[in-house]
């Protein structure tokens, strides 16, 4: 009310771990509605949300009248883009609305503008072209693009860019011959793919990378670049310069 919004409000997700223990899918859905959401996302049980909601109303917890707000808000948007006349997207036209210059341009501009730069203690960026620079890629063996964009990217603007790639069943080995290497160069860039991921457990890096990051601290200039969970700092807190690029897309 006070910001004068007459849109549709929207949920997260309603089966999140601290809102289903709290409340459960048919409370969360009432709680939800009475707060004002028009569209409740995700509810951990959907046939538990509308009897809960169901119920609400029967008892008047909740007014036919309040339901009917949020129905009228949905309807006069999907009324808006004619959904009622026509709810297919024609394929041809594609193209012609979806990675357009102008959206490009607007996305381009966003990635660049949220770039964070927390800590670079070292003054090691931007990078010195003339360094030997290692680009060490952390991404499970699942996400096969990782680092691809970003170290074609940096091989343009550093020459004679080295490249290697490690993931969460890095054997102790690996890591070892790795420590070696480093040596030989000026910066190591690790690029760490770990996408914070609801209900999946821990986001950080396995205990064996985190050590290995922060023994390759002591011996070389390290820059920590997160792509995805931007918490990783917490698991190798020696880092110097750290970096969030918040996601692995190409912008």
């Amino acid at each position: 009310g006070e910001l004068g919004f007459t849109g549709i409000l929207f949920t997260d997700a309603l089966n999140m771990g601290a809102i289903t223990e709290g409340y459960g899918a048919g409370e969360a859905a009432v709680r939800a509605l009475e707060a004002g959401a028009d569209v409740i996302l995700i509810p951990a049980s959907v046939p538990d949300a509308i009897q809960a909601v169901t119920s609400a109303v029967a008892t008047g917890r909740l007014t036919r009248e309040r339901i009917y707000e949020s129905v009228r808000r949905i309807l006069t948007a999907k009324a808006r883009v004619g959904i009622h006349l026509d709810r297919m997207v024609p394929l041809d036209a594609i193209t012609r609305t979806v990675g357009t210059f102008e959206h490009r341009t607007v996305a381009n501009e966003a990635a660049a503008r949220s770039i964070t730069l927390p800590r670079d203690q070292a003054g090691l960026l931007p990078l010195d072209p003339r360094r030997r620079v290692l680009s060490l890629t952390y991404a499970a063996p699942t996400n096969v693009v990782a680092g691809v964009e970003f170290n074609t990217v940096l091989a343009e603007l550093v020459p004679g860019l080295v490249r290697a790639r490690i993931g969460p069943e890095v054997s102790p080995d690996t890591l070892a011959s790795l420590l070696e290497r480093a040596a030989d160069f000026d910066v190591v860039v690790v690029g760490a793919y770990v996408p914070p991921q609801a209900g999946a457990g821990s986001v950080a890096l396995p205990e064996a990378v985190q050590t290995f990051v922060s023994t390759l601290v002591e011996q070389s200039p390290v820059v920590l670049v997160s792509l995805g969970n931007p918490y990783l700092l917490n698991a190798v807190p020696s880092v110097g310069s750290y970096l969030l690029a918040w996601g692995d897309r190409e912008v």
